[in-house]
C-alpha cells in the first residue's frame, strides 16, 4: 500500500517522536551497546544504530529498549517489516509502554496493515481518553485508507481534547475541501483563526480555499493578511504568485514566485513555478537556468529533465536538447509528450530519419496524436515519401479539419506529384482559415511557376513576401523568376535580400553564385554588397 508524502510524514513526526523520546540522552555515553546504539539512532547514523542494537540484544535478549530502537531503526531505513516484528518483541516485553505501542502502529501502517494499527490505537484511546494525539494518529491512518469522515471524526475529537492546536483544524478542514464541503473547510479555517488571527498557515490556506473557487479578491485578501502576519512567510508570497499567474498577470507572478524563492531556496515548488512562467513568457533561457537548479535538488527527475530539454529545443541548443529529453523519454508515463520534443529537435538537426522514429513510437503509444501525426506528414514529405505523407496528413484533417499545417503541407505534396489543380484547391482551403497565410502564396506561386505562368506565379510571390519579408524562399523563387524572364536587376536585388536577412541561408552558395554571375555578366549591375555576405 502506498501512502501520501503528508500521511507518511505526519507518522514519522508523530509516532516516531512518541518512542524516541525514551532513548533520548541526557548523559555522556557508556561504553555498552545499547546505549551505544541509542545514541547512534539519534544521531540518524542508521547502519551502525543496527549493528549496536543487535549486538546488544546478544547481551540481553530481552532488552524491550534494544528491540525498540531497531524498531525505530528500521522504521528509518525503510525496512517496515523487520521494524514491525522487532516492535512487536518490545510490545511483548513492555505491554504497557505507549510508546511502544504507537511506533508499532506506524510500523503497520507503512507495512501495508492499517487495519493492526487502527486496533492498536483504538487501545490506546481506550487507556489513554485524554490523549489526542492518539486521535490524531488514528485519524492519519483512516486517511490513510481514504476512510476521511472517520478521519474527520477522530481529528474532531482531537480538537475536542486539545482545541487550540491548529494544525489539528488545517487536517480537518482539507479533507473537508477533499470531500467538496467547501462552506465546512471555510467554517473549520474561520474557527482556527478565532483561535489565532495571525496563524499564516490557516491564512494561506483559507486564501487557498478562495481561489479554487475563483473568488480572487477574498484569495488575495487573506494572502496579503499572512504576509502581513508573517512577512517571512514564503507560501503566502508563493500563492500570491499562483494567483496572479491564474488572473493571466504573468509579470507579477514571476516577482512573487521570485520573492518566495529567495526567502526559501530549500522549497522547490516556486521555483518550478518560476520556471513554467518563464516558459510561458518565452524566456527559454532563464526558465532553463531554474530547471537546472532544480536538477541540482533533484537530479533523478526525468521529468525535470524533460522540461530543462523543451527549454534547450526552443532557444535551438538541440544537442543539449535531445541529451536531457532521452532521459526524459526512458519514463513511459513521460514519454508521449517528451518524444514529440525529441523529434523537433531531431528536426532541427535536419535528421529526419530519427525524428520520424520518434513521432511513430508515439503514435503506437497515442494513436490519436494529433502532433505526432503531423509531423510524421511533414517529415515523411520531406524524406518524399508522399504516400505516407499524404496518408498521416489526412489523418489529421480528419481530426482537426482547420489544421494549417497539414493544409499546407497536403498542398506541397500535390506539386510534388504534379497534381497542380489539388494543389491550388488546398492553397485555397488555407487562405480560406487566414488571408494573411503567406504560405498559401508561397505555395500558389510555385504551382503558377510549375505551369509556365511566370506573371501569376510573380505576383502570388510578392504577396507572400508582402505579408512575411522574412520568407526567404519566396524571395529564392522569385529571383530565379525575374532571372527568367530577364529582369536581372530585380532577380539581383531579390538575392541580395537573402542574405541580408539570413547569411546563412540553406541555399546560401546558390545564392552567391548567382550573384556572382549576374554581377559579372551584361546586366550592368555595379552594387558589390553581396560581398559582404
Amino acid at each position: 500500500m502506498k501512502y501520501s508524502n503528508f500521511v507518511r510524514a505526519l507518522f514519522v513526526v508523530s509516532c516516531i517522536g512518541l518512542g524516541s523520546r525514551v532513548f533520548a540522552v541526557s548523559t555522556p555515553p557508556t561504553n555498552d551497546n545499547l546505549s551505544k546504539g541509542l545514541i547512534a539512532l539519534g544521531h540518524n547514523e542508521i547502519p551502525e544504530a543496527i549493528k549496536l542494537l543487535n549486538a546488544a540484544l546478544l547481551d540481553d535478549s530481552l532488552s524491550s529498549r534494544a528491540y525498540m530502537g531497531l524498531g525505530n531503526a528500521y522504521i528509518k531505513s525503510g525496512d517496515y517489516a523487520q521494524a514491525a516484528t522487532m516492535l512487536e518483541k518490545a510490545a511483548q516485553l513492555d505491554p504497557t509502554h505507549t510508546g511502544v505501542q504507537s511506533n508499532l502502529a506506524t510500523a503497520y501502517v507503512l507495512n501495508g496493515f492499517p487495519h493492526k494499527a487502527i486496533a492498536l490505537y483504538q487501545k490506546l484511546i481506550l487507556n489513554e481518553t485524554t490523549n489526542a494525539e492518539w486521535h490524531n494518529n488514528l485519524a492519519a491512518v483512516y486517511q490513510s485508507i481514504n476512510n476521511l469522515p472517520s478521519a474527520i471524526a477522530e481529528w474532531e475529537r482531537a480538537i475536542g481534547l486539545k482545541p487550540t492546536e491548529m494544525s489539528y483544524y488545517i487536517r480537518v478542514a482539507s479533507l473537508y475541501e477533499t470531500m467538496n464541503a467547501i462552506q465546512k473547510a471555510q467554517h473549520t479555517y474561520e474557527k482556527a483563526i478565532a483561535i489565532n488571527p495571525r496563524s499564516d498557515e490557516v491564512l494561506v490556506s483559507l486564501g487557498v480555499l478562495y481561489r479554487n473557487q475563483s473568488n480572487y479578491e477574498k484569495a488575495s485578501e487573506f494572502f496579503i493578511r499572512a504576509q502581513k502576519a508573517s512577512p517571512e512567510s514564503y507560501r503566502a508570497v508563493g500563492e500570491m504568485g499562483v494567483l496572479l499567474d491564474m488572473q493571466g498577470k504573468l509579470d507579477a507572478a514571476i516577482v512573487r514566485y521570485s520573492q518566495a524563492v529567495s526567502l526559501n531556496r530549500k522549497d522547490t515548488k516556486y521555483m518550478e513555478a518560476l520556471a513554467g512562467a518563464h516558459v510561458r513568457k518565452g524566456d527559454f533561457a532563464a526558465a532553463g537556468s531554474y530547471f537546472r537548479q532544480l536538477l541540482s535538488k533533484n537530479p533523478d527527475s526525468k521529468r525535470l529533465h524533460g522540461e530543462l530539454g523543451i527549454c534547450l529545443l526552443n532557444g535551438k541548443d538541440y544537442y543539449a536538447a535531445i541529451g536531457e529529453l532521452k532521459i526524459a523519454t526512458a519514463d513511459s508515463l513521460l514519454m508521449r509528450k517528451y518524444l514529440n520534443a525529441l523529434g523537433l529537435a531531431y528536426v532541427g538537426l535536419e535528421k529526419y530519419e530519427l525524428a520520424l522514429s520518434c513521432y511513430e513510437d508515439v503514435i503506437k503509444v497515442d494513436p490519436d496524436n494529433r502532433d505526432a501525426r503531423l509531423q510524421t506528414g511533414i517529415i515523411a514529405y520531406k524524406l518524399n515519401q508522399y504516400p505516407k505523407a499524404e496518408k498521416y496528413l489526412r489523418g489529421v484533417l480528419a481530426l482537426a479539419p482547420g489544421e494549417s499545417d497539414a493544409v499546407f503541407y497536403m498542398g506541397m505534396i500535390q506539386i510534388a506529384q504534379s497534381n497542380f489543380d489539388g494543389a491550388l484547391k488546398f492553397f485555397q482551403d488555407l487562405l480560406s482559415l487566414s488571408q494573411i497565410d503567406a504560405r498559401a502564396y508561397y505555395g500558389r506561386g510555385l504551382v503558377y511557376a510549375k505551369k509556365s505562368n511566370p506573371q501569376k506565379a510573380i505576383e502570388n510571390f510578392l504577396e507572400c513576401i508582402k505579408i512575411n519579408n522574412t520568407y526567404l524562399d519566396a524571395h529564392w523563387e522569385l529571383g530565379k523568376l525575374y532571372e527568367g524572364v530577364g529582369y536581372m536587376q530585380d532577380a539581383y536585388n531579390e538575392y541580395k535580400k537573402i542574405l541580408t536577412i539570413n547569411p546563412n541561408y540553406t541555399y546560401r552558395d546558390l545564392v552567391k553564385e548567382k550573384l556572382v554571375r549576374l554581377h559579372d555578366g551584361k546586366a550592368g549591375i555595379v552594387d558589390n554588397d553581396w560581398k559582404n555576405y
